[in-house]
């Protein structure tokens, strides 16, 4: 095994080197990475410097106003400071860009290496750490192209950064923690919607293994602020007020106008390293990835990064613990397709009960489940990812608030819940979804008269599930108990 010791090479040097080394990336790398670089940044900047092109010749994204204002607000800012300095060129403006993105990977590089370095075993895990994340080639090539998917990946490595030493830190400072927090995961999104997914990740991991009110309460400000300056840069980029999340969820998923730039197999993340990092690295990067989500199954940056149902299987639940699951999720099927009355339906009983007896992730799987397998007797459509999404959420919620008795598992209390959860909480996720999929214009306007026309179907399972709970919640919850006591399952559940 290579010594690094032996070498002369320690971690102070390698950090000095790396960080020569992206500025020589900044100065000299050409050209872009991605189309995107040039069609959504700087054209979008050189329009608001000069003019130019107008409107109707920029991409077709901007006439439907569904990229974020951010980027081409810096890049603007930059040219604007150029022009006043003198010195403006196309040129210096991308490689000032280019500096910042370095400055940027650099610093999000080296804030995570300073979190974790108490974690690797020795000064010589601490020397390939550096080694590889500032010089392996296409990280280097990539730290300092000025595009929303490093920007955001890097606004990523700082969040789970920071979650990590707020992990270590328990009870100090935690609303402000939160409010930088929120900041962190608010810029990540708004530079790039797409890292949605694992912000949704990483919120659910925080209510498994990081529940703390003050950092939630600081988290809340922290967001909404910077959502808010997203705005402002998307104003100034279009001219109007906008809601640029909602225009390219609207274009890009319902409307379909990503898939008119081709799809791609199942098996792209398997052979997509291949290609973009080469033969020798790309498989090395697609193991140590894998190896270090299948060993650290609890991390944060596995829970930022691969599916939700991931936790469930880290828990490595036996066969039994699986037919449970399995058979609540046939039960909360048939309580929706066996009550013949329409909006009447005691389904988020059944899923509200796996919840409580099992612990937030069987109530996560059971309403997701049920929700998939129930509509092969309604009806699949693009309907079902919500329903199973809203679903799983309240059996998640009611798992977190009942477990160790922080609601009494009393049948008022559950019909309670259960009622104001389908009424405020689960109805409202399902009204947003036809909000979505019939609406060609969203606004106030528009959504309110579908939420209003919703509410009578969510108060009637809201009282379907309250007389579920009121008449069968006890014995249910009882026999539940019995078998989670008889065979140890849910001991495990992360609460």
């Amino acid at each position: 095994m290579i010594s690094f010791e032996r070498l002369g090479i320690t971690p102070p040097r390698l950090i000095w080197a790396g960080c020569l080394v992206t500025l020589l990336y900044a100065a000299f790398s050409l050209g872009t990475y991605h189309p995107d670089e040039h069609f959504q940044i700087l054209e979008y900047a050189h329009m608001k410097l000069f003019g130019t092109p107008t409107p109707d010749h920029l991409p077709w994204e901007y006439l439907l106003q569904m990229r974020p204002g951010i980027q081409p607000f810096v890049a603007w800012a930059v040219g604007k400071g150029l022009l006043a300095a003198g010195i403006y060129s196309p040129f210096a403006v991308v490689f000032v860009l280019q500096l910042l993105s370095g400055a940027l990977s650099a610093a999000a590089l080296l804030f995570f290496y300073r979190t974790v370095r108490d974690d690797l075993r020795d000064e010589n895990a601490r020397c390939w750490f550096l080694l590889l994340g500032f010089f392996l080639w296409y990280l280097a090539y990539l730290h300092v192209h000025f595009n929303a998917e490093m920007i955001s990946g890097n606004l990523l490595l700082l969040l789970a950064a920071l979650t990590m030493r707020c992990h270590r830190a328990v009870g100090r400072r935690e609303f402000g923690r939160g409010v930088l927090l929120g900041m962190t995961a608010g810029l990540t999104f708004a530079v790039r919607f797409q890292m949605g997914f694992a912000l949704l990740g990483y919120g659910i991991w925080l209510l498994v293994f990081h529940r703390r009110r003050k950092l939630y309460a600081g988290m809340v400000p922290g967001v909404l602020v910077v959502l808010a300056l997203g705005m402002l840069t998307d104003r100034w980029l279009y001219g109007e007020w906008t809601l640029t999340p909602v225009n390219y969820l609207r274009e890009n998923i319902l409307n379909e106008n990503m898939l008119k730039f081709g799809t791609s197999p199942w098996w792209y993340y398997f052979t997509e390293p291949f290609t973009e990092g080469g033969y020798v690295y790309g498989p090395l990067a697609l193991v140590a990835a894998v190896w270090f989500f299948w060993r650290r199954p609890r991390h944060v940056v596995t829970w930022m990064l691969v599916p939700f149902l991931l936790a469930f299987e880290s828990r490595k639940p036996q066969a039994r613990e699986l037919v449970v699951i399995a058979v609540l999720s046939a039960l909360a099927v048939a309580a929706r397709v066996v009550i013949p009355l329409p909006h009447f339906k005691a389904i988020f009983a059944v899923i509200m009960l796996s919840g409580i007896a099992f612990g937030p992730e069987a109530g996560f799987m059971v309403g997701a489940v049920s929700a998939l397998a129930s509509n092969f007797f309604y009806g699949q459509g693009a309907y079902t990812p919500w329903q199973m999404f809203a679903y799983g959420a309240g059996g998640m919620l009611a798992g977190f608030l009942f477990a160790k008795n922080r609601l009494p598992k009393k049948p008022v209390a559950m019909g309670i819940f259960g009622f104001l959860a389908v009424l405020l909480f689960v109805g409202p996720l399902l009204d947003t979804c036809t909000v979505f999929l019939t609406l060609p214009v969203i606004n106030a306007q528009t959504a309110w008269p579908l939420y209003v026309s919703g509410f009578p179907v969510n108060l009637s399972q809201g009282i379907c599930t309250l007389l579920t709970m009121l008449i069968f919640g006890k014995p249910l919850l009882e026999k539940l108990d019995r078998v989670k006591l008889q065979y140890g399952m849910g001991e495990d559940d992360g609460v």
